[in-house]
């Protein structure tokens, strides 16, 4: 039997997750350098936060997008329950709730992780295909002013050849 979830039980989860995966990446693998000498294998908690950086500011607008389906699905009890779980489970999510943001369609730049590049800088944008089914199609395009772009067509280009 599997204990009650509850926010400390999620955490102390979330806790030995992110150390047993830190623990297996090298810092050359997500583009930091290696640095000075490590007392544990892995990354160290300041480089993860630094990886989350890109996280945090996308967190408003992704609550934004979430906040508009929620608008759109009054007449679904579902929705209100994942809210209200959410807010059970989570402060963060209860603080950034009850600002009521909601913002234009999703847009702006989001960066990614590509193995073999590192971080790229993609311009992206939401295209409702279908409001009552609340389909969506996301456009993304490498943005030209980040320095990856080139190493980024190329690696397309390169990989479409190789098949």
């Amino acid at each position: 039997m599997t204990a009650p979830r509850t926010l400390t039980r999620t955490r102390e989860d979330l806790a030995e997750f992110l150390r047993m995966h830190r623990e297996k990446i090298a810092p050359e693998e997500v583009g930091l350098p290696r640095g000075r000498r490590r007392r544990t294998p892995g990354l160290r908690r300041e480089e993860v936060r630094q990886r989350l950086s890109p996280w945090e500011t996308q967190v408003s607008q992704m609550l934004s997008s979430f906040r508009r389906d929620f608008a759109r699905a009054a007449q679904d009890p579902t929705i209100d329950e994942l809210v209200e779980e959410l807010t059970k489970v989570s402060p963060e999510f209860k603080q950034l709730w009850k600002t009521q943001e909601v913002n234009a369609p999703c847009q702006g730049v989001r960066h990614l992780y590509l193995e073999e590049l590192g971080e790229v800088a993609f311009e992206h944008t939401t295209l409702t295909v279908d409001e009552e089914r609340h389909l969506r199609l996301v456009y993304y395009a490498v943005k030209e002013a980040d320095p990856q772009s080139a190493a980024f067509t190329r690696w397309v280009r390169d990989d479409k050849g190789a098949r």
